[in-house]
């Protein structure tokens, strides 16, 4: 080959390896996943009416929740560039919620069941088999996890300026897949307001608000790059949105007792969220490190039917702004 061509090929080879956005699974290392969200919502509007004519809506309410995770992934087999077997050490899960109805506050705090717990995964014929290595884990818990990073559901495959992101894309980096094993919903308390579910951990879970959307979104790659932690980065750009209706509404929807106890049917809920934000991947480490999203979440509420020969519907709108934060960094401890 000329001296010419080496240099192309040495030209089109580095100009592959730049475009090319993939996870380097082939080097000795462990990294720390280290992810923050949070979801806040707030009445907006309300009304209601009985028999055509306007009610006095109840009181507005509002719904807090955050969630910060982290582990440590140590790939210890490989199959052609891809892991075979993970030994993940989860560190801090911690979740905390607080719904608010006037002046009335229901907080409610868990610690994740995976907390301090250590899971071997290991590829299998039929999917990822998990087993405790260190610390006791609830069989749920051991359900729905991958082998690679998080960051990667949000990278192209192949070559790519731009592509599509699906459903399982998405609710894999909002980590809602793992969300209600690491997180049960709280069991319905006796006593209260016809006995209901204190404290309303539901912003994040699997049947939750976020849980029950149907996601989509696109991603692009900027032509430049950007410093972060050092290194020279490739920015992905995210557009991010969903829709769900939830026929039993979530909690912190307000199943109140504004016509008496027999009077509340089953809501209609309807939930919204269009998200923007970016990724950062580390070229020289071949390595997604950083991930930033927020936007806008808004929640719908309707509810109609009759109750001693009157008739009533109401209809109430939350909104409000959903936060995460993620990064990956090697761990050199």
């Amino acid at each position: 080959m000329s001296a010419r061509s080496l240099v192309l090929a040495a030209g089109l080879s580095t100009l592959l390896g730049a475009e090319s956005l993939s996870t380097d699974y082939s080097k000795e290392r462990k990294v720390r996943f280290a992810f923050e969200t949070s979801l806040e919502l707030e009445t907006t509007s309300q009304k209601s009416e009985r028999d055509g004519q306007p009610v006095e809506p109840r009181g507005s309410m509002s719904f807090k929740t955050a969630r910060s995770l982290e582990w440590t992934d140590h790939v210890v087999e490989r199959a052609e560039a891809a892991p075979k077997k993970v030994v993940r050490s989860f560190g801090d899960q911690k979740q905390s919620s607080t719904v608010t109805f006037g002046d009335r506050e229901m907080p409610s705090d868990q610690e994740g069941a995976l907390q301090n717990v250590t899971l071997e995964l290991t590829q299998g014929e039929g999917g990822v088999e998990a087993k405790a290595v260190e610390g006791d884990a609830p069989s749920e818990a051991l359900e729905g996890h991958k082998l690679q990073l998080v960051l990667d559901a949000l990278l192209p495959d192949g070559e790519a300026e731009q592509w599509e992101l699906d459903n399982d894309a998405i609710r894999r980096v909002l980590v809602l897949d793992l969300a209600k094993a690491m997180f049960p919903p709280p069991q319905p308390t006796e006593g209260g307001e016809g006995g209901g579910r204190r404290g309303s951990s539901r912003g994040f879970g699997g049947g939750s608000t976020l849980g029950s959307i149907e996601w989509e979104g696109d991603a692009k790659l900027w032509d430049q790059t950007e410093e972060y932690d050092g290194a020279a980065c490739k920015v992905i750009e995210l557009q991010i949105e969903g829709k769900a209706t939830i026929e039993d509404g979530p909690p912190s929807s307000g199943r109140g007792r504004a016509f008496g106890a027999e009077a509340t049917p089953i809501p209609e809920t309807t939930v919204e969220a269009k998200l923007e934000g970016r990724l950062l991947f580390d070229t020289a480490k071949r390595l997604p490190v950083r991930l930033e999203l927020r936007g806008k979440v808004t929640q719908t509420t309707k509810r109609e039917g009759e109750w001693e020969g009157s008739s009533f519907k109401s209809e109430s709108t939350m909104e409000g702004e959903l936060l995460l934060e993620a990064s990956v960094s090697e761990d050199t401890e």
